[in-house]
């Protein structure tokens, strides 16, 4: 878990996926009346002394229903555990997320919960489809305050072989309550990031697509500065 003031806008668990260069995994995958999906990975570096362990799972109930968990580190004091499931209805596709990071330490203030949902919807009598989502991060640590999200995807056809996409978010960093007490940092706050990412889709043939894409980022740090940037590109994609 990242401690307010270690950078500019601080308190999202990190979802850290510690990919490995190499590893030993195995996979499951069942599509019957009941679908299950599991796996597991043993990353390099295991050893008895020190033993490092990934393991998923997937469970599709109905048709309607899809639920996911993933364990990272299982035996590491640093695990983190992360929970969503997807709900899908005739007109409107709702996803929710649990993260939880730093589960096993010995300490009593370093945990982190994350609580997040989306929900994916046309409006009606118009082709123009939105995902508005948010998210919540609370911490083990009485002296962090609470830091959260909103963002909002909006997506929808130009022409038969042209779509535009539009995403926006903000998000609020957590603090240190205990800045108040001190005259160099009463003015310090959690930061803030506002980024608008809109892109434009060009279906070139039935196989390849290319996307052109802006991204601004206004952020202002913990302690007022301000860091904004951008960035721009294209790339192509072709399906098979």
């Amino acid at each position: 878990m990242d401690e307010p003031g270690s950078a500019d806008v601080v308190g999202f668990v990190p979802y850290a996926n510690k990919y490995a260069k190499r590893a030993l995994g195995i996979r499951f995958v069942s599509d019957g009346n009941i679908g299950v999906e599991l796996g597991a990975a043993i990353p390099n570096g295991f050893n008895t002394d020190n033993p490092a362990f990934n393991f998923a799972a997937k469970i599709i109930p109905v048709d309607w229903l899809e639920i996911s968990a993933v364990m990272e580190g299982a035996f590491e004091s640093q695990a983190n555990f992360y929970a969503g499931s997807t709900i899908g209805a005739d007109n409107f596709v709702l996803d929710l997320y649990l993260a939880m990071d730093s589960l096993f330490t010995d300490a009593e203030d370093d945990e982190a919960y994350g609580l997040g949902a989306a929900i994916t919807f046309e409006i009606p009598r118009t082709e123009i489809s939105l995902r508005p989502e948010i998210g919540f991060n609370f911490f083990e640590n009485s002296n962090y305050t609470m830091a959260w999200y909103a963002a909002g995807d909006l997506s929808f056809d130009i022409t038969r072989d042209v779509g535009f996409g539009l995403w926006v978010s903000y998000a609020s960093g957590s603090s240190k309550k205990s800045w108040d007490d001190r005259e160099f940092s009463k003015d310090y706050n959690g930061g803030h990031i506002f980024d608008i990412r809109p892109s434009v889709d060009f279906a070139f043939s039935r196989n390849i697509a290319f996307t052109g894409y802006a991204d601004l980022e206004f952020r202002t740090a913990f302690d007022g500065q301000s860091r904004d940037c951008w960035s721009a590109g294209c790339y192509m994609t072709y399906t098979f």
